[in-house]
């Protein structure tokens, strides 16, 4: 895990939404994702859904930037009386302890 790189979270801006798109094109990530769009080359799909999220009071939404650049993204939204949380990396911020710092940030 590699530390030397300050993870933070803040409120999503809508010109992250263009870096998310290209972060979940990636083929490795869509197998391995719980949850992926049948197409996900689909951009008016793909800004309907994120239009969703935003619009929502209910959901929390952070971008994760791992030192200036966005990593990544990270949500928290109630579902059948529980709160769930997802999230989404690019690869090249895998491995690195990214995802487990947002949560630990997330979670304060």
């Amino acid at each position: 895990m590699n530390n030397s790189v300050t993870i933070t979270i803040r409120n999503v801006e809508t010109s992250d939404i263009s870096i998310f798109f290209e972060q979940q094109l990636d083929l490795e990530a869509n197998r391995m994702a719980a949850f992926v769009r049948n197409d996900p080359h689909d951009r008016a799909a793909f800004d309907a859904h994120w239009k969703r999220i935003m619009d929502s009071t209910g959901i929390v939404k952070k971008t994760i930037l791992r030192g200036e650049e966005v990593a990544g993204h990270i949500s928290c939204y109630p579902q059948e009386g529980e709160l769930e949380v997802t999230y989404w990396l690019g690869k090249k911020h895998w491995g690195k302890g990214v995802a487990t710092q947002a949560l630990k940030k997330l979670l304060q």
